[in-house]
């Protein structure tokens, strides 16, 4: 992998996807939730890298979770700050619920 990408903070454990692509209205409902360990003492915000579609709400441990889009980032205010993890199933669940129009794609005529 590559560690020296993405978001400090966190390690993430493990993503669960759920897509609903409604060809015919050119929809797509999403929601991801992520497990991850916290690696900082006293995370109270993160980020995601998100582009697209709007985002419809943020749980952070199943509790509301306020959050604002800046670019490509998703950044998220948790309800709780997070301790560090040391033991790999403590983990916090974070769920995002997404919806928009599908991209469309088309391939290049010969």
């Amino acid at each position: 992998m590559a560690p020296e990408l993405g978001n400090t903070g966190y390690d993430v454990q493990k993503y669960t996807l759920r897509l609903r692509l409604d060809p015919a209205a050119d929809s797509l409902d999403a929601t991801a939730q992520i497990a991850a360990r916290s690696t900082l003492d006293g995370l109270d915000r993160l980020s995601l890298d998100f582009v697209g579609y709007d985002v419809g709400q943020v749980l952070a441990n199943g509790q509301p979770a306020d959050f604002d889009r800046q670019d490509a980032k998703l950044w998220i205010n948790l309800p709780e700050p997070l301790a560090a993890c040391a033991w790999p199933n403590q983990v916090s669940n974070w769920r995002m619920g997404s919806a928009g129009r599908s991209a469309r794609f088309s391939a290049p005529n010969p």
